[in-house]
């Protein structure tokens, strides 16, 4: 099957990949043998460790790359030697880098295969990878592929583009959660304000009657009220910037590394905090409303008895 599959015309290149479960002096190990290649350091983005000396070393001698949840679990990083019970016995094999992997959170071991080869017993193939060139149609490629193997073992077939689509739904539907929590969070600052500026209407009831009384029109108290209200908005918005960020830097280096043992890379995009800020003062705002208007709308006379 392997020969049939790399043999089909548009593939420029290929390389396989064994996972096979060993045990290691920190405990039962998943172990994954690979054919490092010209791709291979676009692959696997690495967190700690350099990769121009790891991947020479991984492919050449003894050496392991291990991914961040693996690292995290058993406290092992580069410089480190992890030893695994081969078919040969006991083999230390130095660990020269940790990449970044969200596949599985009790983590790898990732070894060249012909270092696998050296030291097990084994030339099975759990998958292969493929990459094309530029005029190849990969929707066309992965047919050839099928009608190539029909019937002589049951094969999964899929492309990075529908891999990665499901995975993004996969993440979607984990974090909507987190969408209806901001809905939320947005309804109850909404409610909050609107709260507050009913209250304060009530105890500048006799303030906006002596403005009223100095000479100001209902739309010059409007703008007062609705400039206040805008304020109070930005101040808000500005505030949650610095917050927001610690709950972020938090959920992604505290909760998901203790929870999955692997981190995100922190970004923060600028439109992202626009967006914040304009949600801020717009919600203020269209709070402020009912409150900018009762205001606005009360009689000086009724505002001023018992002066």
């Amino acid at each position: 099957v392997t020969k049939r599959l790399r043999g089909i015309d548009g593939i420029a290149g290929s390389y396989s990949i064994r996972r096979v479960t060993v045990q290691a002096d920190v405990g039962r190990t998943e172990l994954v043998a690979v054919e490092p290649g010209s791709q291979t350091e676009d692959v696997y983005q690495f967190k700690s460790g350099d990769p121009n000396t790891a991947w020479p070393a991984v492919r050449s001698e003894a050496s392991v790359v291990v991914s961040e949840p693996y690292s995290y679990r058993y406290d092992v990083g580069v410089g480190d030697t992890l030893r695994l019970q081969t078919d040969r016995g006991k083999q230390g094999f130095a660990i020269r880098g940790v990449y970044y992997d969200y596949g599985s959170d009790l983590g790898v071991v990732l070894m060249s295969r012909s270092t696998y080869e050296r030291f097990y017993d084994d030339r099975g193939v759990s998958g292969l990878a493929f990459t094309t060139d530029d005029t190849t149609s990969v929707d066309a490629l992965i047919a050839d592929m099928r009608a190539e193997v029909a019937g002589l073992q049951d094969v999964l077939i899929r492309s990075n583009k529908s891999l990665r689509e499901t995975s993004m739904k996969v993440f979607d539907r984990t974090f909507t959660i987190t969408t209806v929590l901001r809905l939320l969070a947005v309804a109850v600052a909404f409610i909050g304000v609107l709260t507050a500026l009913m209250a304060l209407a009530l105890e500048r009831r006799r303030e906006m009657g002596v403005l009223r009384a100095s000479g100001m029109t209902p739309p010059q108290v409007g703008g007062y009220l609705t400039l206040q209200s805008g304020l109070m908005g930005a101040i808000a918005g500005i505030l949650s910037l610095p917050l927001g960020y610690l709950l972020a830097y938090v959920l992604v280096f505290v909760i998901n590394k203790r929870s999955f043992g692997w981190t995100l890379q922190l970004t923060v995009p600028m439109d992202v905090l626009v967006q914040s800020l304009v949600l801020a003062v717009g919600a203020a705002l269209l709070a402020g409303l009912y409150p900018t208007w009762r205001m606005a709308q009360s009689s000086p006379a009724v505002a001023l008895q018992g002066e």
